[in-house]
């Protein structure tokens, strides 16, 4: 599980984005955004190991009225 937190006032959204800035959308029993504002990885077997997914770069975005702010890259490898 990867945590993205934002406070501001309206408050923010957050979305994730891949390293070249493309959405990161979930991938059901793979890949899953929750509304605390985490990205969560399931338990996966190497069946249904994903190159695109389990080895990519991440980044948070929280953006609301006023503006946006991007997370560090989080790089993942599994």
């Amino acid at each position: 599980m990867i945590h993205c937190s934002a406070h501001g006032s309206p408050s923010p959204r957050i979305d994730w984005l891949m390293g070249d800035g493309s959405p990161v959308l979930p991938i059901p029993h793979i890949r899953e955004m929750l509304m605390n504002g985490s990205m969560y990885f399931l338990p996966f077997g190497a069946e249904s190991y994903r190159h695109d997914v389990h080895s990519a770069v991440y980044r948070c975005q929280a953006s609301n009225s006023v503006g946006k702010v991007l997370g560090r890259e989080i790089t993942v490898k599994a």
